[in-house]
């Protein structure tokens, strides 16, 4: 009678076993699925909060995708309209963003810019291409290592019955600015699988780095094919859109230079977090280390430690630091995030952005030194690491002597 028993719960978790996919099962599923076509569109409806941010970003969107076999990056051309009277595209070579409302293309040669991958990934406009979908034959959409060990769900909702995976894992913590941050992140994801039709309806991704959190979701419509008369050059149809008026700016031509070494630095007058104003004009001794700096720019906060060791080293010598930021707007929280941080020294708010188009700042952090009395440059150099902050201590030591 035992030995019945046990052959009969023996074949019932079998049968629920073979009921139930596993997660790699599904995503295999789902990739054959996409493959399956090379013309198609999708629509996705994004939310995104950032570790540095307070506030959420919303959009949503239509993407047209066109996969050939000589794409670079292995990603498709892909076309985006969005409510907001925006539409990007990218052919291979190019990024286009066209602004209906100000009649203006801009024009990027991916290729100089790291490739489209580094464009889309981490920014919530790009994100609506939802990069799964697109990616070429070159790899699969859904990498299915990666869900050997994800929890598989069968759940009910509002729209019926779905598949729930969950995945989390622990990796080290790329963003760790301080002895105090944590040395590893934690990150779990959440795929939603349509029932009976198997397709991803929704993406979801949380990002734990102790106290701060980044939150994703991506809600997506089912892949419709797109008929063979339909491909990328008829959606962005450059030629019609210059005879209508738009005007065209290329943003891969060469930047203006950033200022050099034995140019002179205006005098400017500045507020600080505190509302001081204050001026390059009354230092007649020493040097000046100017940080230009933005709080959700995340190398610019992996460098301040190391400016402010700079600052506790030298400043009883003869250094001054100070802090630019032309692009937040709120001085509270530039203050909270210095004392997160540790910084002392002040920052100072350049509202017009005068100083950095003056001295054409366009990469960020960007680090000058500055002679207190004659107001030349002595050094400059975007992005600031251990090399860096070593280099920045010898030219310091010369300069003080």
């Amino acid at each position: 009678m035992k030995s019945s028993f046990a052959f009969f719960l023996f074949c019932l978790i079998a049968k629920l076993s073979a009921q139930q996919p596993t997660a790699v099962q599904i995503f295999d599923d789902l990739n054959k699925k996409i493959t399956s076509i090379n013309h198609g569109y999708f629509d996705c409806a994004f939310t995104w909060k950032s570790l540095m941010k307070s506030d959420s970003a919303l959009n949503s969107g239509r993407t047209y995708f066109f996969k050939s076999h000589n794409i670079r990056d292995s990603i498709a051309q892909f076309w985006t309209e969005m409510p907001s009277n925006v539409r990007k595209g990218y052919d291979g070579e190019t990024f286009y963003t066209i602004n209906d409302e100000t009649r203006s293309i801009l024009k990027r040669l991916v290729a100089e810019k790291g490739g489209v991958s580094s464009l889309i990934r981490g920014n919530h406009l790009y994100d609506l291409a939802f990069q799964n979908y697109i990616f070429e034959h070159i790899r699969p959409p859904f990498l299915l290592n990666m869900f050997t060990s994800a929890e598989v769900d069968t759940l009910s909702g509002k729209s019926g019955e779905y598949i729930l995976i969950t995945r989390t894992y622990t990796s080290p913590n790329l963003l760790k600015i301080t002895e105090r941050d944590p040395e590893t992140m934690q990150t779990k994801q959440e795929y939603e699988i349509s029932l009976p039709d198997m397709t991803l309806r929704c993406k979801r991704e949380w990002v734990n780095i102790g106290e701060r959190f980044q939150f994703v979701e991506q809600r997506l419509s089912p892949i419709k094919a797109l008929p063979d008369s339909i491909g990328f050059e008829r959606l962005l149809n450059l030629d019609s859109l210059l005879q209508e008026g738009y005007s065209i700016t290329d943003k891969t031509a060469p930047k203006p230079a950033l200022i050099s070494v034995g140019d002179t630095l205006p005098i400017f007058h500045m507020l600080d977090l505190d509302s001081n104003l204050i001026a390059n004009t009354h230092q007649d001794r020493g040097i000046i280390l100017l940080d230009f700096w933005y709080k959700n720019c995340a190398p610019c906060l992996f460098g301040m430690p190391a400016i402010e060791r700079l600052y506790k080293k030298y400043k009883d010598r003869g250094l001054s630091v100070y802090g630019i930021n032309g692009i937040d707007k709120n001085p509270d929280e530039l203050k909270k995030l210095q004392i997160e941080l540790g910084i002392t020294y002040p920052t100072l708010l350049d509202s017009q952005k005068s100083l950095s188009k003056h001295l054409n700042i366009t990469g960020y952090p960007t680090i000058i030194l500055v002679d207190s009395m004659t107001r030349k440059i002595i050094f400059t150099q975007v992005g600031i690491g251990k090399e860096e902050e070593d280099l920045i201590s010898k030219v310091i030591e010369t300069s003080l002597k």
